[in-house]
């Protein structure tokens, strides 16, 4: 049952996590968006492409620094720093939903520490959900700008 639950959990945040539109930067009027703006929003958008391949490989450090790079070397790119912050909070819950998976099969196996098994997969549940609520608090928050 656990398992099912989990799988659900995954598959439904793997189709919800991907970004509709791969390059969300809109051209504006030269007048409305300065060309270093322009320019730091399609870096911007490589940072996050690469990050998002990084995350479906399971690359979840490497993935996360790609996000910190974006936030250091595209200080305009605020569209693209929006999308990051969804982006990392995408990669913690694919990281504690593999984690979550990994102790369910140490629970199996390793009978003598259940309890502290336990407590850890409900501490890493937790965290799921809070990610999930995050993100969906975040995405909330965009559509209404």
């Amino acid at each position: 049952m656990r398992k099912i639950f989990l799988l659900l959990i995954i598959v439904s945040f793997m189709f919800g996590c991907q970004n509709k539109s791969t390059n969300n930067v809109q051209p504006e009027s030269s007048g409305q968006q300065s060309k270093k703006r322009q320019q730091q929003e399609i870096e911007g958008q490589v940072y996050l492409t690469k990050a998002r391949n990084l995350m479906m490989q399971k690359e979840y450090a490497v993935a996360a620094a790609q996000i910190d790079s974006l936030r250091k070397h595209c200080r305009l790119a605020f569209t693209a720093r929006e999308e990051g912050i969804l982006l990392l909070d995408s990669i913690h819950l694919f990281e504690t939903e593999d984690e979550l998976v990994a102790l369910d099969e140490r629970m199996k196996v390793e009978k003598d520490s259940v309890e502290i098994l336990k407590e850890r997969f409900e501490e890493l549940f937790t965290k799921a959900e809070f990610y999930r609520r995050k993100m969906e608090y975040d995405r909330n928050k965009s559509v209404h700008r």
